[in-house]
Protein backbone atom coordinates (compact mmCIF):
# COMPACT_ATOMS: atom_id res chain seq x y z
CA UNK A 1 0.00 0.00 0.00
CA UNK A 2 2.80 2.03 0.72
CA UNK A 3 4.12 1.43 -2.88
CA UNK A 4 1.09 2.25 -4.58
CA UNK A 5 0.75 5.39 -3.12
CA UNK A 6 4.16 6.84 -3.54
CA UNK A 7 3.44 6.69 -6.94
CA UNK A 8 0.37 8.76 -7.08
CA UNK A 9 2.91 11.20 -4.75
CA UNK A 10 3.91 14.14 -7.25
CA UNK A 11 7.31 14.67 -4.93
CA UNK A 12 8.56 11.32 -4.15
CA UNK A 13 11.45 10.92 -6.23
CA UNK A 14 12.39 7.58 -5.98
CA UNK A 15 9.57 5.40 -8.12
CA UNK A 16 8.87 5.56 -11.80
CA UNK A 17 6.59 4.08 -13.96
CA UNK A 18 8.09 3.44 -17.59
CA UNK A 19 5.48 2.74 -20.22
CA UNK A 20 5.58 1.94 -23.76
CA UNK A 21 2.89 2.39 -26.18
CA UNK A 22 2.45 0.80 -29.46
CA UNK A 23 0.04 3.13 -31.49
CA UNK A 24 -0.97 -0.03 -33.97
CA UNK A 25 -1.39 -2.37 -30.44
CA UNK A 26 -3.18 0.01 -28.50
CA UNK A 27 -5.61 1.62 -31.34
CA UNK A 28 -7.34 -2.31 -31.97
CA UNK A 29 -7.62 -2.29 -27.89
CA UNK A 30 -9.48 0.65 -27.58
CA UNK A 31 -11.76 -0.11 -30.81
CA UNK A 32 -11.34 -3.45 -31.51
CA UNK A 33 -10.21 -5.26 -34.82
CA UNK A 34 -13.22 -4.11 -36.77
CA UNK A 35 -12.19 -0.55 -36.78
CA UNK A 36 -8.43 -1.12 -37.04
CA UNK A 37 -8.17 -1.91 -40.67
CA UNK A 38 -10.02 1.36 -41.74
CA UNK A 39 -7.59 3.75 -39.58
CA UNK A 40 -4.33 5.07 -41.06
CA UNK A 41 -1.58 4.82 -38.41
CA UNK A 42 -1.57 9.11 -38.40
CA UNK A 43 -5.47 9.40 -37.77
CA UNK A 44 -5.09 6.36 -35.38
CA UNK A 45 -2.05 8.39 -32.90
CA UNK A 46 -3.89 11.62 -32.77
CA UNK A 47 -6.79 9.20 -31.13
CA UNK A 48 -4.68 7.60 -29.02
CA UNK A 49 -2.96 11.22 -27.99
CA UNK A 50 -6.66 12.67 -26.69
CA UNK A 51 -6.94 9.58 -25.03
CA UNK A 52 -3.79 9.67 -23.45
CA UNK A 53 -3.85 13.23 -22.39
CA UNK A 54 -7.01 12.70 -20.78
CA UNK A 55 -5.53 9.53 -19.01
CA UNK A 56 -2.41 11.45 -17.28
CA UNK A 57 -4.68 14.17 -16.43
CA UNK A 58 -6.51 12.34 -14.18
CA UNK A 59 -9.95 13.22 -16.29
CA UNK A 60 -11.40 9.99 -17.16
CA UNK A 61 -13.78 9.93 -14.52
CA UNK A 62 -14.68 11.29 -11.13
CA UNK A 63 -12.53 8.63 -9.35
CA UNK A 64 -9.41 9.72 -11.51
CA UNK A 65 -6.21 11.01 -10.56
CA UNK A 66 -3.23 12.61 -12.25
CA UNK A 67 -0.51 9.98 -13.28
CA UNK A 68 3.08 11.93 -12.02
CA UNK A 69 6.38 9.90 -12.28
CA UNK A 70 5.33 8.37 -14.87
CA UNK A 71 6.95 8.90 -18.80
CA UNK A 72 6.44 7.10 -21.82
CA UNK A 73 7.79 6.10 -24.69
CA UNK A 74 5.73 6.16 -28.00
CA UNK A 75 6.12 6.94 -31.34
CA UNK A 76 3.56 9.43 -32.75
CA UNK A 77 3.24 11.81 -29.60
CA UNK A 78 1.72 15.12 -29.80
CA UNK A 79 2.73 18.37 -28.58
CA UNK A 80 0.19 18.20 -25.97
CA UNK A 81 1.06 14.56 -24.85
CA UNK A 82 4.61 15.62 -24.37
CA UNK A 83 3.70 18.24 -22.48
CA UNK A 84 1.00 17.13 -19.68
CA UNK A 85 4.09 14.59 -19.14
CA UNK A 86 6.51 16.94 -18.73
CA UNK A 87 4.06 19.01 -16.38
CA UNK A 88 2.99 16.15 -14.37
CA UNK A 89 7.05 14.93 -13.76
CA UNK A 90 8.59 18.02 -13.47
CA UNK A 91 8.92 18.78 -9.90
CA UNK A 92 9.82 22.04 -9.82
CA UNK A 93 6.72 22.95 -12.53
CA UNK A 94 4.63 25.07 -10.30
CA UNK A 95 7.54 27.78 -9.57
CA UNK A 96 10.01 27.47 -12.37
CA UNK A 97 7.54 26.83 -15.72
CA UNK A 98 4.08 27.84 -15.23
CA UNK A 99 4.31 31.33 -15.86
CA UNK A 100 6.05 30.64 -19.00
CA UNK A 101 4.11 27.98 -20.18
CA UNK A 102 0.81 30.41 -19.82
CA UNK A 103 2.08 33.06 -21.91
CA UNK A 104 2.00 30.87 -24.81
CA UNK A 105 -1.86 29.24 -24.12
CA UNK A 106 -4.11 29.81 -26.03
CA UNK A 107 -7.88 28.78 -24.96
CA UNK A 108 -9.76 28.56 -28.67
CA UNK A 109 -12.84 25.57 -29.62
CA UNK A 110 -12.72 24.13 -25.87
CA UNK A 111 -9.23 23.40 -26.45
CA UNK A 112 -6.17 24.54 -24.77
CA UNK A 113 -3.54 25.16 -27.43
CA UNK A 114 -0.36 26.55 -27.32
CA UNK A 115 1.23 28.88 -29.98
CA UNK A 116 4.43 27.06 -30.50
CA UNK A 117 2.75 24.14 -31.30
CA UNK A 118 1.44 22.89 -35.04
CA UNK A 119 -2.13 22.29 -35.69
CA UNK A 120 -4.98 21.00 -38.35
CA UNK A 121 -7.72 22.89 -38.66
CA UNK A 122 -10.28 19.66 -39.44
CA UNK A 123 -14.01 19.72 -40.46
CA UNK A 124 -16.62 17.51 -41.65
CA UNK A 125 -17.73 16.88 -44.58
CA UNK A 126 -21.05 14.60 -45.24
CA UNK A 127 -22.25 13.10 -48.87
CA UNK A 128 -25.31 14.82 -47.59
CA UNK A 129 -23.80 18.11 -47.76
CA UNK A 130 -24.39 18.77 -44.05
CA UNK A 131 -22.10 18.28 -41.14
CA UNK A 132 -23.57 15.01 -39.32
CA UNK A 133 -21.81 12.28 -37.39
CA UNK A 134 -24.20 9.79 -38.44
CA UNK A 135 -24.04 10.10 -42.03
CA UNK A 136 -21.65 8.66 -44.25
CA UNK A 137 -18.91 11.44 -43.42
CA UNK A 138 -15.21 12.61 -44.01
CA UNK A 139 -12.73 14.69 -42.41
CA UNK A 140 -11.33 17.68 -44.90
CA UNK A 141 -8.68 20.34 -43.46
CA UNK A 142 -8.12 23.87 -43.71
CA UNK A 143 -5.28 23.93 -46.52
CA UNK A 144 -3.57 26.15 -49.27
CA UNK A 145 -2.82 25.80 -52.71
CA UNK A 146 -0.37 27.22 -54.84
CA UNK A 147 -0.32 27.51 -58.62
CA UNK A 148 2.17 28.78 -60.55
CA UNK A 149 1.41 30.11 -64.26
CA UNK A 150 3.36 29.78 -67.03
CA UNK A 151 4.93 33.35 -66.94
CA UNK A 152 5.54 32.15 -63.20
CA UNK A 153 3.22 34.16 -60.93
CA UNK A 154 2.51 32.80 -58.00
CA UNK A 155 -1.19 32.24 -56.61
CA UNK A 156 -2.06 30.79 -53.74
CA UNK A 157 -5.47 29.87 -52.92
CA UNK A 158 -7.61 28.59 -49.96
CA UNK A 159 -9.19 25.72 -50.43
CA UNK A 160 -11.54 24.10 -47.34
CA UNK A 161 -13.07 20.85 -48.81
CA UNK A 162 -9.37 19.24 -49.46
CA UNK A 163 -9.27 15.79 -47.51
CA UNK A 164 -6.73 15.75 -44.69
CA UNK A 165 -3.68 14.44 -46.01
CA UNK A 166 -0.96 15.67 -44.06
CA UNK A 167 1.59 18.18 -45.56
CA UNK A 168 2.83 21.69 -44.44
CA UNK A 169 0.00 22.99 -46.73
CA UNK A 170 -2.87 22.23 -44.00
CA UNK A 171 -0.38 22.82 -41.10
CA UNK A 172 -1.33 26.36 -38.66
CA UNK A 173 0.13 27.92 -35.54
CA UNK A 174 -2.07 30.07 -33.94
CA UNK A 175 -1.08 33.89 -32.26
CA UNK A 176 -3.12 35.38 -30.26
CA UNK A 177 -3.33 39.27 -30.79
CA UNK A 178 -5.02 42.49 -29.23
CA UNK A 179 -4.92 41.21 -25.46
CA UNK A 180 -6.70 37.82 -26.40
CA UNK A 181 -9.53 39.46 -28.92
CA UNK A 182 -8.42 38.13 -31.74
CA UNK A 183 -6.36 35.45 -33.21
CA UNK A 184 -3.66 35.18 -36.15
CA UNK A 185 -3.22 31.93 -38.47
CA UNK A 186 0.21 30.98 -39.50
CA UNK A 187 1.24 28.53 -42.00
CA UNK A 188 3.80 26.09 -41.03
CA UNK A 189 5.01 26.39 -44.77
CA UNK A 190 6.36 29.43 -44.81
CA UNK A 191 5.62 31.51 -41.66
CA UNK A 192 2.88 33.73 -43.48
CA UNK A 193 -0.29 34.57 -41.99
CA UNK A 194 -4.30 33.50 -43.28
CA UNK A 195 -5.67 37.07 -44.57
CA UNK A 196 -9.01 38.59 -45.53
CA UNK A 197 -8.81 41.74 -47.89
CA UNK A 198 -10.60 42.52 -50.86
CA UNK A 199 -13.23 40.08 -50.38
CA UNK A 200 -10.39 37.85 -50.68
CA UNK A 201 -8.78 35.06 -48.54
CA UNK A 202 -5.21 34.37 -49.42
CA UNK A 203 -2.17 34.80 -47.49
CA UNK A 204 0.15 37.73 -46.30
CA UNK A 205 3.06 38.50 -44.64
CA UNK A 206 2.66 38.68 -40.73
CA UNK A 207 3.28 41.99 -39.47
CA UNK A 208 2.27 44.17 -36.54
CA UNK A 209 -1.09 46.39 -36.62
CA UNK A 210 -2.11 44.44 -40.01
CA UNK A 211 -6.12 43.87 -38.93
CA UNK A 212 -6.31 41.85 -42.17
CA UNK A 213 -4.71 38.98 -40.76
CA UNK A 214 -6.79 39.18 -37.39
CA UNK A 215 -9.60 36.53 -36.86
CA UNK A 216 -12.43 35.67 -34.17
CA UNK A 217 -12.72 32.23 -33.76
CA UNK A 218 -15.50 31.16 -31.39
CA UNK A 219 -17.93 27.81 -31.91
CA UNK A 220 -15.50 26.46 -35.09
CA UNK A 221 -16.49 29.38 -37.41
CA UNK A 222 -13.10 31.67 -38.41
CA UNK A 223 -14.30 34.75 -39.04
CA UNK A 224 -12.79 38.69 -40.26
CA UNK A 225 -11.98 40.58 -37.48
CA UNK A 226 -12.81 43.51 -40.07
CA UNK A 227 -16.10 42.59 -41.15
CA UNK A 228 -17.76 39.48 -38.99
CA UNK A 229 -19.77 38.51 -41.56
CA UNK A 230 -17.33 36.93 -43.54
CA UNK A 231 -16.44 33.66 -42.60
CA UNK A 232 -14.59 30.97 -43.99
CA UNK A 233 -16.75 27.60 -44.92
CA UNK A 234 -17.39 25.40 -42.36
CA UNK A 235 -16.75 24.63 -38.74
CA UNK A 236 -13.92 23.50 -37.18
CA UNK A 237 -12.25 21.49 -34.45
CA UNK A 238 -8.62 22.19 -33.64
CA UNK A 239 -6.78 19.09 -34.09
CA UNK A 240 -3.13 18.79 -33.17
CA UNK A 241 -0.11 17.65 -35.36
CA UNK A 242 1.48 14.59 -34.00
CA UNK A 243 5.61 14.38 -33.91
CA UNK A 244 7.32 11.85 -34.91
CA UNK A 245 11.11 11.06 -36.33
CA UNK A 246 11.60 12.12 -40.20
CA UNK A 247 11.92 8.02 -40.83
CA UNK A 248 8.24 8.34 -40.41
CA UNK A 249 7.33 11.52 -42.72
CA UNK A 250 5.98 8.94 -45.31
CA UNK A 251 4.11 6.48 -42.64
CA UNK A 252 0.64 7.06 -44.34
CA UNK A 253 -0.97 3.71 -45.47
CA UNK A 254 -3.80 2.23 -43.82
CA UNK A 255 -2.52 0.13 -40.93
CA UNK A 256 -3.89 -3.36 -41.97
CA UNK A 257 -0.08 -3.17 -43.75
CA UNK A 258 1.55 -2.73 -39.94
CA UNK A 259 -0.66 -5.40 -38.79
CA UNK A 260 0.64 -7.51 -41.36
CA UNK A 261 4.63 -6.34 -40.97
CA UNK A 262 4.56 -5.23 -44.37
CA UNK A 263 6.54 -1.35 -44.61
CA UNK A 264 4.87 1.51 -46.28
CA UNK A 265 6.40 2.69 -49.24
CA UNK A 266 9.10 5.22 -48.45
CA UNK A 267 8.53 7.58 -51.52
CA UNK A 268 5.30 9.75 -50.88
CA UNK A 269 5.24 9.58 -54.96
CA UNK A 270 5.71 6.15 -55.64
CA UNK A 271 3.88 4.67 -58.64
CA UNK A 272 0.94 2.40 -58.14
CA UNK A 273 1.79 -0.78 -58.97
CA UNK A 274 -1.05 -3.39 -57.61
CA UNK A 275 -4.52 -2.64 -56.01
CA UNK A 276 -6.66 -4.75 -54.30
CA UNK A 277 -8.90 -4.75 -50.64
CA UNK A 278 -5.76 -4.11 -48.50
CA UNK A 279 -4.95 -0.60 -50.30
CA UNK A 280 -2.81 0.77 -52.67
CA UNK A 281 0.72 -0.88 -53.79
CA UNK A 282 3.88 0.05 -54.88
CA UNK A 283 7.36 -1.76 -55.61
CA UNK A 284 10.89 -0.19 -54.19
CA UNK A 285 14.03 -2.51 -54.16
CA UNK A 286 12.00 -4.92 -55.59
CA UNK A 287 9.65 -5.76 -52.79
CA UNK A 288 5.96 -4.76 -52.09
CA UNK A 289 5.09 -1.33 -49.90
CA UNK A 290 1.72 -0.17 -49.01
CA UNK A 291 0.92 3.10 -50.29
CA UNK A 292 -2.88 2.83 -49.04
CA UNK A 293 -5.52 4.52 -49.45
CA UNK A 294 -4.43 8.36 -48.47
CA UNK A 295 -3.21 8.28 -52.43
CA UNK A 296 -5.39 7.20 -55.47
CA UNK A 297 -4.11 4.93 -57.72
CA UNK A 298 -5.13 7.32 -60.99
CA UNK A 299 -1.18 7.93 -61.81
CA UNK A 300 -1.16 5.18 -63.15
CA UNK A 301 -3.58 6.34 -66.04
CA UNK A 302 -1.93 9.95 -65.99
CA UNK A 303 -4.27 11.76 -63.83
CA UNK A 304 -3.81 13.46 -60.43
CA UNK A 305 -6.52 12.21 -57.96
CA UNK A 306 -8.97 14.71 -57.08
CA UNK A 307 -8.41 16.43 -53.70
CA UNK A 308 -11.98 17.33 -52.65
CA UNK A 309 -13.47 15.27 -50.31
CA UNK A 310 -16.87 14.96 -52.34
CA UNK A 311 -15.71 16.39 -55.71
CA UNK A 312 -18.60 16.32 -58.48
CA UNK A 313 -18.84 13.80 -60.92
CA UNK A 314 -18.31 15.66 -64.85
CA UNK A 315 -18.08 12.24 -66.89
CA UNK A 316 -17.62 8.73 -66.53
CA UNK A 317 -16.40 5.80 -68.67
CA UNK A 318 -15.04 2.45 -68.31
CA UNK A 319 -12.64 3.28 -65.62
CA UNK A 320 -13.95 5.28 -63.47
CA UNK A 321 -15.39 8.46 -62.78
CA UNK A 322 -13.30 12.37 -63.48
CA UNK A 323 -13.61 15.91 -61.74
CA UNK A 324 -12.38 19.07 -62.66
CA UNK A 325 -9.60 20.98 -60.20
CA UNK A 326 -8.21 23.92 -61.21
CA UNK A 327 -9.54 23.85 -64.60
CA UNK A 328 -7.74 19.97 -65.25
CA UNK A 329 -9.12 16.54 -64.93
CA UNK A 330 -8.72 14.44 -61.95
CA UNK A 331 -9.79 10.94 -60.73
CA UNK A 332 -12.54 10.35 -58.19
CA UNK A 333 -11.79 7.40 -55.68
CA UNK A 334 -10.08 4.61 -56.95
CA UNK A 335 -9.99 3.76 -61.21
CA UNK A 336 -11.72 0.43 -62.34
CA UNK A 337 -8.84 -1.99 -63.39
CA UNK A 338 -8.75 -4.21 -65.86
CA UNK A 339 -7.96 -7.87 -63.97
CA UNK A 340 -7.50 -9.93 -67.33
CA UNK A 341 -4.22 -11.44 -67.59
CA UNK A 342 -2.39 -14.01 -69.71
CA UNK A 343 0.38 -16.24 -67.84
CA UNK A 344 3.17 -16.62 -70.35
CA UNK A 345 6.73 -18.82 -69.84
CA UNK A 346 9.19 -16.18 -70.39
CA UNK A 347 11.63 -18.74 -72.00
CA UNK A 348 9.00 -20.42 -74.60
CA UNK A 349 6.84 -17.36 -74.71
CA UNK A 350 3.89 -20.03 -74.49
CA UNK A 351 0.93 -19.40 -72.47
CA UNK A 352 -0.88 -21.63 -69.02
CA UNK A 353 -4.26 -23.15 -70.32
CA UNK A 354 -5.91 -26.24 -70.00
CA UNK A 355 -6.74 -28.89 -72.34
CA UNK A 356 -10.64 -28.15 -73.10
CA UNK A 357 -11.35 -31.31 -74.52
CA UNK A 358 -10.58 -33.98 -72.16
CA UNK A 359 -9.53 -33.33 -68.79
CA UNK A 360 -9.93 -29.66 -67.98
CA UNK A 361 -8.08 -29.88 -64.34
CA UNK A 362 -4.66 -30.70 -65.71
CA UNK A 363 -2.40 -27.64 -66.73
CA UNK A 364 0.24 -27.67 -69.91
CA UNK A 365 1.65 -24.57 -71.78
CA UNK A 366 0.58 -24.06 -75.05
CA UNK A 367 -0.93 -21.89 -77.72
CA UNK A 368 -2.24 -18.42 -76.29
CA UNK A 369 -5.56 -18.57 -77.42
CA UNK A 370 -8.48 -19.40 -74.78
CA UNK A 371 -5.43 -18.59 -72.39
CA UNK A 372 -6.98 -15.34 -70.29
CA UNK A 373 -7.49 -15.36 -66.70
CA UNK A 374 -9.25 -13.47 -64.43
CA UNK A 375 -7.58 -11.85 -60.85
CA UNK A 376 -9.61 -11.29 -58.29
CA UNK A 377 -9.47 -11.30 -54.38
CA UNK A 378 -6.42 -13.53 -55.06
CA UNK A 379 -7.98 -16.21 -56.93
CA UNK A 380 -6.82 -16.85 -60.75
CA UNK A 381 -9.86 -18.15 -62.50
CA UNK A 382 -9.50 -19.23 -66.54
CA UNK A 383 -12.05 -17.94 -68.16
CA UNK A 384 -12.92 -20.82 -70.79
CA UNK A 385 -13.65 -22.76 -67.77
CA UNK A 386 -14.51 -20.64 -65.09
CA UNK A 387 -12.44 -23.05 -62.99
CA UNK A 388 -9.75 -21.44 -60.34
CA UNK A 389 -5.88 -22.41 -60.60
CA UNK A 390 -5.20 -24.10 -56.56
CA UNK A 391 -1.70 -25.68 -55.19
CA UNK A 392 -2.30 -29.17 -53.67
CA UNK A 393 0.71 -29.64 -50.98
CA UNK A 394 1.66 -26.55 -52.05
CA UNK A 395 3.17 -27.70 -55.06
CA UNK A 396 1.34 -29.89 -57.35
CA UNK A 397 -0.62 -27.02 -59.30
CA UNK A 398 -4.25 -27.87 -60.97
CA UNK A 399 -7.43 -26.47 -62.22
CA UNK A 400 -10.71 -26.56 -59.69
CA UNK A 401 -14.41 -25.32 -59.03
CA UNK A 402 -13.62 -22.11 -57.49
CA UNK A 403 -16.15 -22.62 -54.58
CA UNK A 404 -14.28 -25.79 -53.79
CA UNK A 405 -10.59 -25.16 -53.50
CA UNK A 406 -10.81 -24.81 -49.83
CA UNK A 407 -12.51 -27.44 -48.78
CA UNK A 408 -9.84 -29.68 -47.87
CA UNK A 409 -6.92 -29.71 -46.33
CA UNK A 410 -3.30 -28.18 -47.90
CA UNK A 411 -5.58 -27.04 -50.62
CA UNK A 412 -5.30 -23.76 -51.86
CA UNK A 413 -6.73 -21.31 -54.23
CA UNK A 414 -5.29 -17.99 -53.41
CA UNK A 415 -2.12 -16.42 -54.57
CA UNK A 416 -0.52 -13.03 -54.28
CA UNK A 417 1.81 -11.68 -57.58
CA UNK A 418 5.29 -10.57 -56.65
CA UNK A 419 6.64 -7.69 -58.95
CA UNK A 420 4.58 -8.37 -61.65
CA UNK A 421 6.48 -12.11 -62.49
CA UNK A 422 5.66 -14.83 -59.89
CA UNK A 423 3.00 -16.50 -58.64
Amino acid sequence: EDTTANFYNPFYKNLLTLNFLNVVKAYSFWHGVTGFFTNFIDNSASHINKELVTYINGLENKYSYPIPNEWTIMDYPSSDVVRAIYNLNDLTYADRVAEELEKNKVEILGFKAWTDSKYFFSSIFSILGKRDQDSNTTKACLQRKLLIDKDDNHRDLIKTSYKCVENELNQWRIKISDEGKFYSIISVYDDKCLSYSDNTWNMQKCEKNNKDIDFIIKEGRICARLNESKCIDGRYDLIPVISKSPIYNNLTCSMIFAMHGIKCCSDPNTEVSYVDNFGNWGIENGKLCGIGYTRCAWSTFGYPCCSSVNPEVQEEDARGSYGIQDDNWCGIGEPIYDTNVRIKNKKTQECLITNLHSDDTVLLLGDCNHSIWTYENEMLTLKATGKCLFAMNSQNVRMTECDKGDEQINHHIHFKIVDNKYI
